[in-house]
Order: structure tokens, then C-alpha cells, then sequence
């Protein structure tokens, strides 16, 4: 009963207000904020996956009280946030095995084996 309730208040405002469904959706703005400029400014600094997939967490949290399936949004972003997780504790990993192969070779001891390198990443 509420989510109907929600959705017709949604319904008669978008009206009231002369929604642009194509340019200016009303559940893409709160107040005076689009969620395309907060997006773009929470993204400035970042590219490639990073700006990608944080850029469609912040979308499905903006939007999902006010789209229509909530469950459905509150999902993606779910979905978006944990391959943003996964990408970022790969990139780690990378960068801790080639920090470990960089002081192995500034000791002089040479290139480390992979198993080493591997055995120290893999503890948690």
C-alpha cells in the first residue's frame, strides 16, 4: 500500500512539476540537483572501471525510492558495488605482488620465486 501511495505522490508531482522524462526525470532530481551533475562531479578524478562502476552504484542509490522497483534498484547497486569491491581488491593484490618483487630485487636477492610472492600476498 505504501509503494502505491509513494508512486502516485511521484506521479502527481512529475505532473506539477511538467516532467521531462527523456532530459530532466523527476526521479533523477532532489531539490535543485540532477543526479547526472552530482555523478560528474563525484567522478571527476576517476576513469575507465572505477568512474564506470561508481558512477552506477551512486545512479541505482539516487533513484530507488522514487523509480518504481525498489527491491530491483536497491540490487543493481548491489550488483555494481561488489564488482567495484572485487575490482579494487584485485588491483591491491597486483600492487602489494609487485611491491614485494621490487624489494626482493633493491636487497638483492634477486627475483623472487612466484611461490614466495604468492605465499605472502595470499595471507590475510
Amino acid at each position: 500500500m505504501e509503494v502505491n501511495i509513494r508512486k502516485k505522490v511521484v506521479f502527481e508531482n512529475e505532473k506539477r512539476q511538467g516532467d521531462d522524462p527523456v532530459n530532466h526525470p523527476s526521479h533523477y532530481t532532489r531539490g535543485n540537483i540532477e543526479c547526472i551533475d552530482a555523478l560528474t562531479a563525484c567522478t571527476a578524478d576517476m576513469v575507465g572501471w572505477r568512474a564506470t562502476l561508481t558512477w552506477q552504484v551512486i545512479k541505482y542509490m539516487w533513484r530507488w525510492p522514487w523509480k518504481g522497483n525498489e527491491v530491483r534498484d536497491l540490487e543493481k547497486a548491489q550488483f555494481y558495488l561488489e564488482r567495484l569491491i572485487k575490482n579494487v581488491k584485485a588491483e591491491e593484490e597486483m600492487d602489494v605482488r609487485h611491491d614485494i618483487r621490487a624489494a626482493g630485487l633493491i636487497l638483492g636477492v634477486g627475483e623472487l620465486s612466484r611461490e614466495l610472492v604468492d605465499n605472502m600476498t595470499s595471507v590475510k
